[in-house]
């Protein structure tokens, strides 16, 4: 009863008392990020995957992207 009841409530009211101040600002240095995308036989969605992730408005120096496609049979990996 503890884990499912007691220490949820014990959080909350903790949570009320001490607060976290929130940084809103933007950090002076963006940590590198990798994005990995497993692939196989994708032809069909993975250049609108790889759009959606290249769109992301994280810079794009501080992201890499993995793709890795096992073996594919169609045109994955000539479209990545």
């Amino acid at each position: 009863m503890y884990a499912y009841l007691g220490y949820p409530l014990i959080l909350r009211i903790l949570g009320v008392f001490i607060r976290r101040p929130v940084r809103l600002e933007e950090p002076k240095e963006w940590p590198v990020i990798t994005y990995v995308v497993p692939a196989y036989n994708e032809e069909a969605s993975i250049a609108r995957v790889l759009d959606g992730v290249l769109a992301s408005d994280y810079p794009a120096h501080r992201r890499q992207v993995l793709v890795g496609s096992d073996a594919s049979t169609d045109r994955t990996d000539e479209i990545v």
